[in-house]
């Protein structure tokens, strides 16, 4: 019990009324039944610690991926580090510095979604062998 007898906690309910995505592309609305049933991204339990991996394991290789920025290539390959920052089932998301030290974020899609950190693999060789090539 809390204080003055009180319960420690409380269970909550949330039923969805209206729900929005806002991210890199926009914000759009989701249907609430679509939310409810959507399933969960097959990466998220263990995202951070991919993106730890990443960033202590491939770091030169997450840099190299600004090779495929096209025209920003050329702003942001000879600056600072590249620091993953997002990864799910489409893409990842990395950091980079421009020319006037701002960061920017560049999301890079797999050709495929992901269903599984084993395909995550292959995904992530496919980026560096594109960004190497």
């Amino acid at each position: 019990m809390g204080p003055a007898g009180r319960a420690a906690w409380t269970l909550l309910r949330l039923e969805v009324g209206e729900a929005c995505v806002d991210d890199l592309w926009g914000a759009d609305g989701v249907e609430p039944d679509d939310f409810t049933s959507a399933d969960p991204d097959p990466l998220v339990r263990h995202e951070a610690d991919l993106l730890q991996h990443l960033h202590a394991a491939h770091s030169e290789q997450v840099r190299q991926l600004c090779a495929l920025l096209g025209d920003r290539s050329g702003l942001v390959c000879s600056r600072g580090p590249a620091t993953p920052v997002a990864l799910d089932r489409f893409g990842l998301r990395v950091r980079f510095t421009d020319e006037a030290d701002r960061p920017f974020d560049a999301r890079f899609d797999f050709p495929e979604p992901v269903r599984n950190v084993s395909e995550l693999r292959y995904a992530m060789h496919a980026l560096f062998d594109a960004a190497a090539s």
